[in-house]
This record gives structure tokens, sequence and C-alpha cells, in this order.
């Protein structure tokens, strides 16, 4: 259990911006509810990772969002503590707030807001916005040609690809780093690469190997080194 008190020292300490919102709610005296017992990590990670991904196509206001989930997948600790701050009653933001199990320090913080970035001058994701790269690419009626096709001639795709594999590999997001891999065939770069490379790594390093995922990651390696060539 931790105080209020103590709860805004961890959140000033953790430094970020949605930390630093949290503990302003705090500090106006909106009451801090803390989970009894303790939460699995893992299931945590994967939870949050799919709602970022889900808030930030559908343009919901949030502050954090994108660094919480990296650094829940970041965090080595089986468990972690829970605190919610509801200040949406001040115009301001639902807040989750991931602790060690011993309430010696943030993990993550975030806040999201009920309204849409089109309502109430709520400010955006600070998360990449969803982009017409980003419609494509998890459009699940279109094969991969298709996608190819229909990328031909947009801006720094290459660029919004490797973008793409670096944000969904920090967030241990496979199917979507998947979707992401299965195109940078036609559209390599030594940025691409590298974030492959370690996609790779950590993939083989799984208890639970995915062969499909290995096989998409070696073609489109085998052709960032084609096109290095």
């Amino acid at each position: 259990m931790t105080t209020v008190a103590s709860l805004m020292k961890l959140l000033a300490e953790a430094g970020t911006e949605a930390s630093a919102s949290a503990c302003e709610a705090l500090a106006a005296g909106t009451p801090p509810d803390v989970w009894d017992g303790v939460q699995d990590t893992q299931p945590t990670r994967s939870l949050y990772g799919r709602r970022e991904h889900t808030s930030r196509r559908g343009g919901h206001g949030s502050i954090g969002f994108e660094a919480a989930v990296r650094a829940l997948c970041d965090y080595s600790g089986p468990t972690l503590a829970r605190v919610r701050i509801d200040d949406r009653f001040r115009a301001g933001y639902f807040f989750e707030v991931f602790l060690t199990p011993d309430f010696a320090r943030v993990i993550a913080c975030f806040g999201v807001s009920g309204a849409t970035t089109r309502r109430e001058g709520v400010r955006p994701p600070d998360a990449p916005p969803w982009s017409p790269l980003d419609e494509i690419v998890h459009d699940h009626k279109l094969e991969t040609p298709e996608k190819v096709a229909r990328l031909q001639g947009m801006p720094d795709v290459a660029a919004g690809l490797a973008a793409g594999l670096e944000r969904t590999l920090a967030m241990r997001r496979w199917k979507n780093f998947f979707m992401h891999a299965e195109l940078i065939p036609a559209f390599p770069s030594p940025e691409a690469g590298r974030h492959l490379a370690e996609a790779r790594a950590r993939i083989l390093a799984d208890e639970y190997v995915s062969a499909s995922l290995v096989a998409i990651v070696d073609d489109a390696l085998a052709a960032v080194h084609r096109a290095a060539k």
C-alpha cells in the first residue's frame, strides 16, 4: 500500500510528462484507486499493447501511452502493482500507473481521454498519428501484392515501414511486426535491416518460436542485403 504523498513523490521521480500530469491530478485532490495485490507483467504488456494500437488508430487523446507500453516491455519483473487516477472530471486524463510490487518505483504511466481528437480540443496521441500507410499495412482484407501496389507512389514508404518495425519490435507486437516485415522486400532500407536483425535474434531466443515469422524476417533481410549490394 502507498500514501498519496509517497505516490506523488514516485511520480515526480519518474520524470515523464504523463507522470507529472498524474502528480498534478493528485495534488489537485483527485483520489488514487490502488488495486489490491499485483498482476502478472506478461499479460499486462499484451493487453495494453493492443489498447495503445487501438487508441492510436481511433485518434483518441492520450499522453505517454506508447512510452508506457515500451517501458512495460523493458521491465523484467514478473509482477506489477497498479494505481488508477481518474482526472477526467477536471477535463484531464484517466491515468494508469504501474509500479514495482513493493511500490518503490514507477515502471510506466500514461493517461487516456474519453474524447477523440476531433472533439473538445483534446490533444492528439503523443505517438505517431495513424497514417494512410498504416491503413494499408494493417488492412486484413488486402494480400501483400495488393498492399505493395497501393503503397507504390506514396512518399517515404521505406522510412515509414522501418519506423513501424522499430515501434512494433519495441512493444513486442509481433503480429503487427509481421505485417510490416512482409512488405520490406518491396521497400528495403538499412534501417529496416537493423530492426529485422534484432527481431530475428529475439524470436529465436523465444521458447515458442514462430516459424512463419522467422521465414518472413529472413526473406526481408535477404531483400535488404540484395539492395545494399
